[in-house]
């Protein structure tokens, strides 16, 4: 009687025990979450204890430690790792926006949370009403197969929390990534590189499209890695930076991929710039690759970063205060940037103008993000800053419709007029037939009689592409307006002072001796010689 009345007392301790142990709940999020993990571990293995982190009242503490049990297989399974100094610990921990003790240790799931009832923090009731409904959305059929076809003797634990088996189960995955990458490589390799090169527009991308591809295939091969490693259940801390360590392999690769393809997306933009009249937008394509790029690696970086558990919010508003520190001291820079900006979009000149700003003249070379670069004529390299720019005045001497060609030509006093009338007649006609003047827009007139000269005003427009064919076709009416005075017999005047002694004894008179006639015949053959063998192409 006395033995039993013994057990009886001792199995009451041990309960009144338990339900105490039950009931005290722990002091802060931290601790609550941690001693839910702790006491399901192998080493330590006590699923009430366990339980004991879950709120219930109604509940029986075998009832909790299984819900505990399948809380764990939850986070194990969809990679929810807790790093345990992210945690807080503060016993009165507050989360103002919900205006309430509640804590969420994972922001993509809202269903597990602690929260504190009394003095004590426990799992939510809403989150333990919500684990079976979590525990069947995270079990896997694969999974399942896979416990029952492995025999017994492979899951013998080996360390780090690893079976047997699982080593084994991870050189397989690797090798199928392996082969499913080498076979993905060499497909689209073949298929793709066979449609470019049957493609006019994608002639000379071999190169481009073979970058792409390989980390294309590695990174399709990486994703199979994510849920293999889920079906082989993995221990949690060994699962996690697997899966951390597959991501970072992935971004890298994303980051190649992405890089390459601004080589691609450029190439067809190139293309169609290539129609285009304007230059500028030729000189544009570099720089937006060079954006580009930068954008890629920077995004990928911050990919990377998110991935090792970095706040990039943190980072983002750390970055944009040291930003406006940065923009205050760079306000030139940013001032050039914006130039550059609205030269790209009002484009007031273009590669290969001539144009006239503050004072420096010649032909633009380069427009930059900072400045532009202009040759001038005497071969300098002039850069003026792009913020500049917006505040002086561009004269765009290439853009002018026609250049206005007005110069003077002064013959003899002595001229006969009939001379002068075949003369200026010639020179119109020289001038209506090249091809670089302006048609109807030239006057061509005995305009003055000058000092030492009788003189002819010549004035047309020409219509040009640049500095260079204004020059040639100047040269081509010039030579064959001196071809025309030699032909006529009409000389040329320049300043001088002449004595004239007319009956000198024994001595010619110097004064010309011109023709009463004009050889008709002669100079229509020269005009018709001109107009057949004029040489300016537009």
């Amino acid at each position: 009687m006395k033995l039993i009345t013994k057990y009886i007392a001792l199995t009451s301790f041990l309960l009144l025990l338990s339900f105490s142990s039950y009931s005290q709940g722990y002091n802060n999020p931290q601790e609550t979450i941690m001693e839910h993990l702790r006491h399901l571990q192998n080493d330590a293995w006590n699923p009430t204890l366990a339980g004991n982190s879950l709120y219930g009242p109604n509940l029986s503490g075998d009832k909790k430690g299984k819900l505990a049990i399948m809380l764990k297989e939850v986070l194990d399974r969809n990679n929810l790792f807790i790093l345990e100094h992210k945690l807080p610990n503060d016993p009165n921990y507050f989360d103002s926006t919900h205006n309430a003790h509640i804590f969420w240790p994972f922001e993509s799931y809202s269903e597990i949370s602690v929260q504190k009832f009394g003095d004590k923090w426990y799992y939510s009731e809403n989150c333990v009403s919500q684990i079976p409904n979590l525990y069947s959305k995270s079990s896997s059929w694969w999974q399942e197969q896979l416990m029952l076809i492995i025999p017994s003797s492979l899951k013998v634990e080996i360390g780090l929390g690893l079976k047997l088996w699982q080593p084994f189960a991870i050189i397989l995955i690797i090798l199928i990534s392996y082969l499913v990458f080498k076979i993905l490589t060499k497909l689209l390799t073949k298929y793709v590189l066979n449609r470019f090169a049957s493609n006019e527009r994608t002639e000379g991308l071999n190169d481009t499209v073979k970058d792409i591809i390989s980390p294309l295939s590695l990174s399709i091969a990486l994703l199979l890695l994510i849920p293999l490693t889920n079906i082989i259940q993995l221990p949690i801390h060994f699962k996690h930076y697997t899966i951390v360590g597959v991501k970072i392999l992935l971004y890298i690769n994303g980051i190649l991929v992405c890089y390459q393809l601004v080589d691609l997306i450029v190439f067809f933009i190139s293309k169609y710039t290539a129609k285009t009249e304007s230059t500028l937008d030729d000189q544009i394509i570099p720089l937006i690759r060079k954006i580009l790029k930068v954008l890629v690696v920077i995004i990928g970086i911050l990919f990377i970063l998110q991935s090792l558990d970095v706040n990039i919010t943190t980072l983002l508003a750390g970055l944009s205060i040291g930003g406006l520190a940065f923009a205050f001291a760079a306000q030139d820079t940013i001032k050039n940037l914006f130039g550059s900006i609205m030269i790209f979009i009002d484009r007031p000149f273009q590669i290969g103008d001539y144009v006239s700003i503050g004072g420096v003249g010649g032909v633009v070379e380069e427009v930059g993000f900072r400045s532009t670069r202009i040759r001038t004529l005497q071969s300098s390299l002039v850069s003026i800053p792009n913020g500049a720019l917006a505040d002086q005045t561009v004269d765009n001497l290439g853009k002018r419709q026609f250049r206005r060609f007005n110069t003077t030509l002064g013959i003899n006093y002595d001229t006969p007029p009939h001379l002068i009338e075949a003369f200026v007649n010639s020179t119109r006609e020289i001038v209506t037939a090249h091809p670089a003047v302006v048609k109807d827009s030239h006057e061509i007139h005995l305009s003055a009689m000058g000092d030492f000269s009788l003189n002819i005003l010549l004035h047309m427009k020409l219509s040009v592409s640049g500095w260079n064919k204004e020059l040639e076709a100047k040269h081509e009416i010039y030579m064959t307006i001196i071809k025309l005075a030699y032909e006529l017999g009409v000389n040329f005047a320049f300043p001088t002072q002449t004595l004239h002694v007319e009956n000198f004894p024994e001595k010619k008179s110097i004064s010309s001796n011109y023709s009463k006639r004009v050889d008709e015949e002669g100079l229509q053959k020269f005009l018709n010689n001109y107009k057949s063998n004029i040489k300016y192409e537009a």
